[in-house]
């Protein structure tokens, strides 16, 4: 069985498309990030709630 070798591969990536998607995902916020932000919209919520309850 003879295979060429020499012919193009489009679907692997090249070492530059590598360190180009390694710098894109360096822009993706972190997992703790985004748990964060539900996380203090909620204590917010929770805190203008006791308020109004403390107003009324």
């Amino acid at each position: 069985m003879i295979v060429r070798i020499d012919t193009e591969i489009n679907h692997l990536a090249t070492r530059a498309e590598v360190s180009g998607l390694r710098s894109d995902l360096a822009a993706i916020p972190s997992h703790g990030y985004l748990w964060g932000i539900p996380a203090a919209l909620l204590a917010a919520h929770g805190s203008g709630l006791a308020a109004l309850s403390i107003l009324q």
